[in-house]
């Protein structure tokens, strides 16, 4: 079945939500416009995930979400709908426990198992003093400690194996006899104290997280075993497209995307749709080499998003958290340190690993600790995830990535020139430390960036997200227009998202932060007048006074349109205000929390939220955010449905969605109240179904006419205006068919959407076109041009055919 590509909607599986409920939903989605269902992994996951990354078993469809049956069920609703299926997977990384197939043969029979090829092993590397073991820092306490108290226990069903609580060590054949100390020496494993794993681990993991093994899947008979369902599924017709999770975890990007795409031609005559969840750096794209067809959306979630900050409100913006003692300078250096910091902390097992490989291979004697220092300030100045020199040569542009670190860090080091020479020898293709480097760079760039200078640095926190660079500038209407002219010509079929499963803030909590720019004056005097109100509140100087900025921030963002909600607040910013501070890493973290700074954090919220003259103040700011705010989404949401590529909805962000971070995004869905369309323009704005309803109306516009949108060309357009640079507008054409979108980005409001005097300049070979509202049913004044003042909405879609 091959369906055209219209939109995607992504659901979150689990916790509640299995193979079933998403085909309840889907005359809703129909309803809505959408042509292909987007689903999270459907993978056998460890017993109770809430995500289904942990995949135990890829041969198996999870019987927690309905099983072979349940999707068999959900498959032949989505063709008898005419919809297609997007399915995320899951190639790197795999859960590992007593469910694992896989890893419980490991353990049981060591470096000679079949399993054995599955995992990147060092079986060289010393476990906890031991080699040729494999470390498991899954105790609670140190091993000796363990062993006293009688915690360990050898059990023979389902198979001789040592039990500790939940887990499941299988023991090698023939060693359950003797006392416990005697069966723990024989094992191909030794037990450990969780809080050795980021020092000691002598196997790869998914980033820090040591219940996901990292799966050698460039292995042939891995790749083999690990995707025969999927490709079987794949011959049946039952997925139309993929979306490959961390391409940068993998050892060779390229010679997986080359193995997938020639089973994909091999499996079906469907056209191949294949994505990559992939964060670009600035000015990086895919390499052109793999055979993929785009991204999963963050840069465009970030260039659309750029679009909507004022760049003379974010200048001063610089000035009011200079006031709260940020540092709207020093970002970089805010990143540097967290990259130093999970090196030598997190990733410290993984960087150990690979300077062991690099002592192994080095014939000048230089000392280890020059070459730590070293590797370490190439990784901190390298400013791209990784580079792709698995085969036999780099790129040019990697090339010069790479060049570019090393001088940055010779620069930032003073050292003998031989230390940097033998580095630059070993992290060349094909050498085998390259592929290591490259496994390294990626994670070190995620934990740093994503998970610890995010929660750092505060100037505009709609900023910090996903993809994006937190001290980068507005986004001018010519860079989006060039941003989107390459999709055009390059990426037609890639996803265009504003939220995903992973954003760090709901699409409209970022931009209802993002208003902050339109608002700098007012915000100045609103944050500095809070801080004074909630100085009494702070308990030891906690919060901080950037904290605090970071606080009220994100109540701007989540405040409550109208009065439904207001109650959850205060435990919902509780929760995530101690995930943010726990990644930050500087008060308290996830390896040592601090109970008391956590707790006068907590109490900070509680009396801040129960003082009614703060609340006041909250409140009446918050109604001269929210009007703004929702034009902008409006603008936002039509320019995502609009322009090249294959927009992407995120559950429930269909109407306002201020959510924050997992698991916060991933709240159950009001389905009553979303199934609930609205046929015409809803006037009152405040409950979001006006932007459920340009959706569908834009929607509908691209089921009529999809080549228009799938395959037209894309033109920017001028706006004759006194202030042309608010405005944003293009043309998509394809044959005889056209389409004008117009957005103003800036100065506009739902509670005034009077547009002021000006025309939209069209070319020539458009003169004759008869333009309609497709979205708001306005009469079009056009001769030459488009009457600006007869449009009058945020977000105005025309078209001709």
């Amino acid at each position: 079945m091959s369906v055209p590509l219209i939109a995607t909607y992504r659901l979150q599986l689990r916790e509640g939500v299995g193979f079933d409920d998403a085909r309840a939903m889907l005359p809703y989605l129909v309803k809505l416009g959408i042509s292909h269902l987007y689903l999270s992994p459907i993978f056998k996951a460890r017993s109770g995930s809430t995500h289904g990354y942990d995949c135990v078993d890829p041969r198996v469809i999870d019987p927690e979400l309905g099983g072979e049956e349940g999707f068999g069920r959900l498959s032949t609703a989505l063709a008898d709908h005419g919809m297609g299926l997007l399915l995320d997977i899951v190639p790197n990384h795999l859960g590992i426990g007593r469910e694992n197939p896989f890893w419980q043969a490991l353990l049981r029979d060591g470096p000679e198992s079949e399993a054995a090829a599955y995992f990147d092993i060092d079986w060289h590397a010393e476990a906890g003093g031991v080699p040729g073991k494999i470390l498991l820092p899954f105790l609670g306490r140190p091993l000796t400690e363990v062993i006293e108290s009688g915690e360990l226990e050898i059990v023979g069903d389902p198979y001789p194996a040592l039990r500790y609580h939940e887990h499941l060590f299988p023991l090698a054949a023939g060693t359950d006899e003797g006392s416990l100390e005697e069966v723990l020496e024989r094992q191909h494993w030794r037990l450990a104290w969780w809080r050795c794993g980021n020092s000691m681990l002598n196997w790869r993991r998914f980033f820090d997280i040591t219940e996901l093994a990292g799966v050698r899947v460039e292995n042939d008979a891995v790749f083999d075993e690990t995707h025969k369902t999927l490709l079987q599924l794949l011959s049946e017709g039952r997925i139309q497209g993929l979306r490959i999770d961390h391409v940068d975890g993998l050892a060779d990007p390229l010679g997986y995307f080359e193995r997938l795409a020639h089973e994909w031609a091999a499996a079906t005559k469907q056209p191949r749709w294949i994505l990559v969840e992939k964060i670009l750096g600035e000015d990086e794209d895919l390499p052109d080499s793999w055979p993929v067809d785009g991204t999963t959306g963050y840069e465009a979630l970030n260039a659309i998003l750029g679009l909507f900050i004022d760049p003379v409100g974010l200048n001063r913006l610089d000035q009011t958290y200079r006031a709260f003692n940020g540092d709207p300078d020093g970002f970089r250096k805010t990143l540097e340190a967290a990259k130093r910091q999970i090196l030598t902390e997190s990733l410290k097992a993984e960087f150990d690993r690979l300077i062991r490989r690099m002592l192994k291979q080095q014939d000048a004697d230089i000392p280890k600790g020059e070459i730590e220092a070293a590797v370490t300030e190439v990784i901190i100045h390298f400013d791209y995830y990784r580079t792709y020199g698995a085969r036999d040569r780099f790129s040019e542009v990697d090339r010069q990535r790479l060049d570019r670190a090393f001088g940055e860090a010779m620069n930032a080091l003073p050292s003998d020139p031989a230390v940097f020479d033998f580095l630059k020898r070993q992290l060349q293709p094909p050498s085998p430390l390259l592929q290591a480097f490259e496994q390294l760079t990626g994670p070190a760039m995620a934990k740093a960036m994503e998970d610890t200078a995010f929660y750092r640095w505060f100037r505009l926190v709609a900023l910090n997200e996903v993809g994006g660079e937190p001290d980068q500038g507005a986004v001018s209407p010519r860079k989006l227009h060039a941003f989107l002219t390459h999709r055009a010509s390059r990426w037609p079929h890639a996803l265009i998202a504003t939220a995903t499963h992973d954003t760090k803030r709901g699409e409209d909590t970022r931009l209802r932060i993002a208003t902050l720019s339109h608002l700098a004056e007012q915000w100045d005097r609103e944050a500095r007048e809070w801080a004074r109100m909630t100085e009494r509140y702070r308990t030891d100087c906690i919060p901080k006074p950037e904290t605090a900025y970071f606080i009220f921030q994100t109540l701007i963002g989540i405040w409550p349109i109208g009065d439904e909600g207001r109650a959850g607040i205060e435990p919902r910013l509780c929760a995530y205000l101690q995930k943010a501070m726990r990644e930050a890493k500087s008060e308290t973290s996830w390896l040592a929390p601090n109970e008391r700074y956590e707790a006068a954090l907590e109490a900070f919220v509680k009396q801040c939220l129960e003082d009614g003259a703060f609340l006041d103040r909250l409140e009446a700011f918050c109604k001269i955010v929210s009007p703004v705010a929702a034009a902008m989404s409006l603008g936002q949401t039509l320019i995502k449905l609009t322009c090249p590529g294959l927009p992407d909805i995120y559950r429930g962000t269909e109407r306002f969605d201020q959510s924050l971070v997992d698991p916060d995004n991933r709240r159950s869905l009001d389905l009553e109240t979303l199934v609930q369309i609205p046929e015409n323009a809803p006037i009152d704005w405040h409950d979001g179904s006006l932007k459920q309803f340009l959706i569908a109306r834009t929607l509908a516009a691209r089921r009529i006419l999809p080549e228009l949108f799938s395959k037209g060309g894309y033109t920017p357009l001028m706006v004759d205006t006194h202030r042309p640079d608010d405005f944003f507008a293009f043309l998509r054409e394809h044959e005889n068919t056209a389409a004008i979108t117009l957005v103003r980005q800036r100065g506009a409001t739902l509670d005034d959407s009077t547009f002021p005097a000006g025309r939209i300049r069209l070319p020539k070979r458009l003169d004759r076109k008869q333009w309609r509202d497709v979205i708001w049913q306005h009469e079009v004044e056009t001769s030459a041009d488009i009457n600006l003042e007869s449009l009058g909405a945020p977000a105005t879609l025309l078209v001709a055919d």
